[in-house]
């Protein structure tokens, strides 16, 4: 069936456009504004082949630099990444993710046509909003920045903390927001369900645990909690895991390697010693990397 068929107007060219798909604005028969998410037509076919050709490089890249061998990341997500494909299951997750989140009032998920939907093809109820990121726009809707801050980081500690259940690719593009009709408040909306992982109970119970940890700069259940994650070195985990330097009597650092704007003033002495420092880094994050349960790789991202 056509789109000029199944719906009562449809926009041929599309309103975005994004690495597997593009969407398209349409009306369905009954007036409803939808947007219409088509799969590229050749990207199934080119998914696996494409895998394969990523794969092979990474393992020649590997035999050529030992410290590069990244292949078992392919091996970890290949799985992950091609659920993406299936439309039918990007559904699924967010009516999942609506369920799981139903207690956030503040917390909208598009609501699914599933009579025009297939493993290629989404179809869901169209929203009005604006990019997170735009701030200017959230400033000329009379919202506030430090509030919808506030319901963002409680949506995604609901699902690291609670569920379980996260939403593996919230960029600005991918969480809206709009002024709600009965409070006048910030309401986010969540969009592109393609992308989740799963994080175990006693991993997300390990996880709390470790911020708590760090927070309270308790260096026994740091080595505890990240042990349990499945990882030795604790404190460059509990570092990159809050982003910034963890302040620990026993680990006292050359470099604040957050801090890009001193790192820019070093001498060229003291970059060459933070080239060395680097190195070694190197290894341990990806010790890291490989040693931390895969879920978590979504949330590191």
């Amino acid at each position: 069936m056509l789109p000029e068929e199944m719906f009562q107007s449809f926009e041929s060219e599309a309103i975005s456009a994004a690495s597997i798909a593009q969407v398209h604005k349409a009306v369905t028969h009954e007036g409803q504004e939808v947007a219409v998410k088509v799969q590229y037509i050749d990207l199934q076919d080119r998914f696996h082949g494409d895998i394969k050709t990523v794969d092979i490089l990474l393992y020649l890249i590997g035999l050529m630099h030992e410290k590069f061998d990244f292949s078992w990341v392919l091996k970890d997500l290949a799985h992950t990444l091609e659920s993406e494909l299936d439309f039918e299951n990007e559904g699924r997750n967010g009516e999942k993710c609506a369920r799981d989140l139903k207690h956030l009032d503040y917390l909208y998920v598009p609501t699914i046509h599933w009579n025009k939907t297939s493993k290629r093809v989404l179809t869901a109820e169209w929203i009005d909003g604006i990019k997170i990121s735009d701030l200017d726009g959230i400033k000329k809707m009379g919202l506030s920045i430090k509030d919808i801050n506030h319901k963002l980081c409680k949506c995604f500690a609901d699902q690291i903390f609670h569920s379980g259940f996260v939403h593996a690719d919230p960029h600005p593009g991918n969480v809206y927001v709009r002024k709600s009709e009965q409070s006048g408040k910030a309401e986010l909306v969540l969009l592109d369900h393609g992308l989740y992982d799963y994080l175990k109970p006693n991993q997300r119970k390990s996880l709390c645990q470790l911020y708590k940890a760090i927070v309270l700069k308790d260096e026994a259940n740091m080595v505890k909690y990240s042990n349990e994650l499945g990882v030795k070195e604790w404190y460059l985990f509990s570092c990159c895991l809050v982003q910034r330097m963890v302040y620990v009597p026993s680990r006292p650092y050359k470099f604040n390697f957050f801090d890009f704007s001193a790192l820019k003033k070093l001498s060229v002495i003291g970059k060459k010693a933070l080239m060395e420092e680097v190195m070694t880094l190197h290894d341990e994050l990806n010790d890291i990397a490989r040693s931390m349960p895969t879920a978590m790789h979504w949330i590191f991202r």
